[in-house]
């Protein structure tokens, strides 16, 4: 739950040879970034106030390879910090919002409630989690004050919800599907997005699929049931302040009620993501690549199956249809 300066290692110059030019799969695209969008509004100053929640979007352009989706897939991120601290503009939000957008997606990087604003009481999911797991500050990690501090992840959850369904009030301005919006965070923010993503939301502001950046459920782990939605689970073996207990404990819950996912513990790495780490003979950014490609993304379109065919490229090299991840050990 720090500042993840270092949270996505995107490896420039990577050759994806299997994918060249295709939508969801390369960076064809040019990207937009619009600023400071409104997307909701939430009480601060113990209920006395009232905060703007603002977005910065990253769309695709056509000033690229490739021509736009007739709609994009939407991903709404959320950036870490253990609720003190961080925001939409730190640099792997970025990095997230422009390595997205330039395959094809709409990334929406969002601001949401933090401790400073003191929100009023707010009962939800973080009424079960037990965050003691969370080094002191005095350990390296944060103080998260009680009962605060679980208003405040409920608060942040509640932004998470807002988000998502401001993305389907305008997806016909942004040229977003509203059939396929996704949730994804880090951190602290990895932590909103699964607590917002298996609480039960509303049909406006469900996600289809979930992406957990060193994030865990820590003890809300029941809210997974049978029939949610996928998730990309990421965790790093010698992380301080999401221990492999707690990642653990959110995989084992996934395979008890079938929800599909895939988990990559990432050998020697600690408190962040590596996009280049290798797993069966695949960078970690080809695995993550693919998953969206098959649970976020539509279908390839007839033209380019055929462009696929012509190129000689199997088709299943491209959507490997696999249900759960077998990279890490839940003993």
């Amino acid at each position: 739950m720090t500042r993840l300066a270092t949270l996505l290692v995107l490896v420039g110059g990577w050759a994806l040879p299997l994918h060249a030019g295709t939508a969801y799969f390369d960076p064809i695209y040019g990207v937009a970034t619009t600023s400071n969008l409104v997307y909701g509004a939430g009480a601060i100053n113990g209920g006395g106030g009232s905060l703007n929640l603002l977005l910065d979007l990253y769309q695709p352009t056509d000033v690229g390879q490739g021509a736009l989706p007739a709609a994009s897939p939407g991903i709404v991120f959320i950036h870490g910090g253990a609720w003190q601290i961080g925001s939409k503009t730190d640099s792997y939000a970025v990095d997230f919002g422009n390595f997205w957008a330039s395959r094809g997606y709409v990334v929406a990087s969002i601001n949401y409630r933090l401790l400073g604003h003191d929100v009023p009481e707010t009962h939800g999911p973080a009424d079960l989690m037990d965050l003691s797991f969370v080094p002191t500050a005095a350990q390296g990690g944060f103080d998260l004050p009680q009962p605060q501090s679980a208003w405040t992840i409920n608060a942040g959850i509640e932004d998470a919800a807002k988000a998502v369904g401001w993305m389907r009030d305008n997806a016909a301005l942004y040229n977003i599907d509203p059939q396929r919006i996704g949730i994804g965070g880090a951190s602290a923010g990895a932590i909103n997005a699964l607590a917002h993503a298996y609480n039960n939301p509303s049909p406006h502001e469900a996600a289809q699929v979930v992406i957990s950046y060193v994030g865990a459920l820590a003890g809300a782990e029941s809210l997974i049931g049978a029939g949610e939605v996928p998730a990309f689970v990421v965790n790093g073996a010698l992380d301080p302040l999401i221990p492999v207990a707690a990642a653990n404990a959110l995989v084992a819950q996934m395979n008890a009620a079938g929800v599909a996912h895939e988990f990559y513990l990432q050998p020697g790495v600690g408190h962040t993501v590596d996009y280049g780490l290798i797993f069966d003979g695949l960078p970690l950014a080809q695995h993550h690549i693919e998953f969206l490609a098959q649970h976020l993304a539509p279908e390839p379109s007839g033209f380019v199956l055929s462009c696929v065919a012509l190129a000689g490229i199997p088709l299943v090299a491209r959507r490997r249809r696999r249900q759960h991840s077998r990279h890490a050990s839940l003993a």
